[in-house]
């Protein structure tokens, strides 16, 4: 959840700067990597993050990796410009 609500915000700042809304994850990527760059370690550790908890460990994650996700998401959440 805490990587989707940050594609959302991605989303919102698409549409601020006049872009199309992304459609995929590599476009979010792109996005991040022209636009946003010092954000491109915490979100691709956020989204490897989630791809690891969706697909892989599920709930078998250990408590380090959930505070490095809360940590990326804290960081992201401050950083993605809104207006």
């Amino acid at each position: 959840m805490l990587f989707y609500e940050i594609v959302i915000a991605l989303d919102g700042c698409a549409e601020l700067r006049g872009m199309p809304a992304p459609q995929s994850h590599k476009a979010h990527r792109s996005i991040v990597r022209r636009h946003l760059p010092h954000l491109a370690e915490p979100y691709n550790a956020l989204c490897a993050l989630s791809l690891a908890a969706r697909y892989y460990d599920g709930y078998a994650m250990a408590e380090s990796e959930g505070r490095r996700a809360v940590q990326c998401h804290e960081t992201l959440t401050r950083s993605i410009p809104l207006h």
